[in-house]
């Protein structure tokens, strides 16, 4: 199990950048600039909530990162940028967390 600890990564690059698993986007190629890497769990009503409320919204510069649930259920469809984290490992994050970066670097960690 790896637990994740976001509030340790402050002045660091995110260093989740490597353990995402396939996507047919780079994560580097949206990581420039000022992003909100937003960690979700599938099967959490909270997280399900801010990715509808921030859909509505039409937020920009939003890079979500799926964290695997035991539940194994979908994310529903989403035009922002999704990375998930791979499989081979257990991950326990509290879930949504928002990390704000620049040029992958963290700058600041809440939790809605």
């Amino acid at each position: 199990m790896i637990q994740l600890e976001p509030s340790k990564w402050i002045g660091k690059e995110l260093p989740l950048k490597t353990r995402v698993g396939d996507t047919e986007i780079e994560i580097e190629q949206v990581m420039q600039g000022e992003r909100k890497v937003i960690l979700i769990h599938a099967d959490c009503r909270k997280c399900l909530n801010l990715l509808d409320e921030l859909q509505e919204q039409n937020a920009d510069n939003v890079v979500f990162i799926e964290v695997p649930s035991y539940s194994n259920a979908p994310l529903p469809s989403t035009s922002f940028p999704l990375f998930k984290l791979d499989a081979r490992n257990d991950w326990f994050v509290t879930a949504p967390c928002i990390v704000e970066t620049s040029d992958s670097i963290c700058k600041k960690v809440y939790f809605p």
